[in-house]
């Protein structure tokens, strides 16, 4: 790779992966969310033509998330011969539980996201939410 590449960030890492390691069926695009799921649409730089839920795949972890989790805490102190609290501060059993919780999408209207181009454009996958960094 003896050829410098110019331009913004993107367009480094854009020149670097077509030295590297070009594929002719995908590009690497950055896109502005123009409205947040669940009726995601999505503006890729360059292209006049906005791009709906149906016309998208995003990757799950910018979808809202059901998980179950499980935890566990240390359960301190206990009760005395006669009934009453102790004061002592030592760690006694081990409680566990689990829950439910649901992570809500990180995506909002005005986002930038980095979106595949499969195939000359018929699919498009938003791959993560693209951040700048201060400073960078």
């Amino acid at each position: 790779m003896n050829e410098i590449i110019e331009g913004s960030g993107f367009a480094k890492l854009s020149g670097v992966i077509k030295t590297l390691g070009y594929n002719k069926d995908v590009d690497i695009e950055l896109a502005t969310v123009l409205a947040p799921l669940p009726n995601l649409r999505i503006q890729i730089d360059n292209m006049k033509i906005e791009l709906e839920a149906d016309d998208i795949i995003i990757a799950e972890h910018l979808t809202d998330i059901e998980r179950e989790i499980s935890f566990s805490f240390p359960v301190s102190g206990g009760t005395t011969s006669a009934g009453s609290p102790s004061h002592s501060h030592g760690l006694g059993n081990i409680a566990a539980s689990s829950a439910k919780v649901t992570v809500k999408s990180p995506l909002k209207a005005g986002d930038r996201v980095i979106v595949a181009s499969i195939k000359a454009g018929q699919s498009y996958v938003v791959l993560d939410k693209a951040v700048i960094l201060n400073g960078a």
